[in-house]
């Protein structure tokens, strides 16, 4: 059984891991389990009310966590940003796990580049959730060895395949206006530039 294999059977199962995302290491779990969810908050010791994002590893997966997408441009997020680090704000669907869902039933979601990253979903079949591998209030991991001892040992796996992770910005976080106009809600690796070279308005 490979990592990547026994990664996936952890995460069906709703435990708890950390893996490296194409900007940072992250902390993961199944995003559809609520008992690995809220394992991941009281180990960051990270507020309920900040949500955490998830990543998906195919377009399919999308339908597990979202309702519609019709204000969305998925055919341009496609072509100019996905797989890659942009997330985007989902009208989520009524039943996922607390903890995903924002009061105003968001779901922050990217299709994550990193090709770990992305079998981790694949293989496990879940999208997974993916918040940084540090304490709340604490510096983000920009390699392996700057993840905090203390946090590899509360989780049940962690993986430390190639490729690194970019260590660069974190994911840019946009809301959808309208079907072309967008809302910055975190400035990040993808710029505002190359959002308006892609044909989006910024509100």
């Amino acid at each position: 059984m490979t990592i990547i294999d026994r990664a996936a059977e952890i995460i069906k199962k709703g435990g708890v891991i950390i893996f490296p995302t194409e900007t940072l290491y992250g902390l993961g779990t199944n995003a559809l389990n609520q008992d690995g969810i809220k394992r991941i908050f009281e180990i960051k010791n990270r507020s309920i009310q900040r949500v955490l994002p998830v990543i998906i590893g195919d377009i399919s997966q999308l339908n597990m966590l979202v309702n519609r997408t019709e204000i969305i441009p998925l055919d341009l997020i496609l072509d100019k940003f996905w797989p890659g680090p942009l997330s985007i704000l989902f009208s989520g669907k009524t039943n996922l796990p607390k903890g995903v869902v924002n009061k105003e039933g968001y779901v922050c979601i990217r299709l994550t580049s990193h090709p770990v990253a992305r079998d981790l979903c694949l293989y496990s079949g879940y999208p997974l959730v993916a918040t940084s591998a540090n304490f709340s209030g604490k510096p983000s991991p920009r390699s392996f060895d700057e993840i905090d001892k203390r946090l590899l040992k509360k989780v049940d796996m962690a993986i430390n395949l190639s490729p690194s992770p970019s260590g660069k910005r974190p994911s840019t976080i946009v809301k959808f206006i309208s079907h072309n106009t967008i809302q910055i809600i975190r400035q990040g690796a993808i710029s505002i530039n190359d959002l308006v070279k892609a044909g989006l308005n910024i509100k």
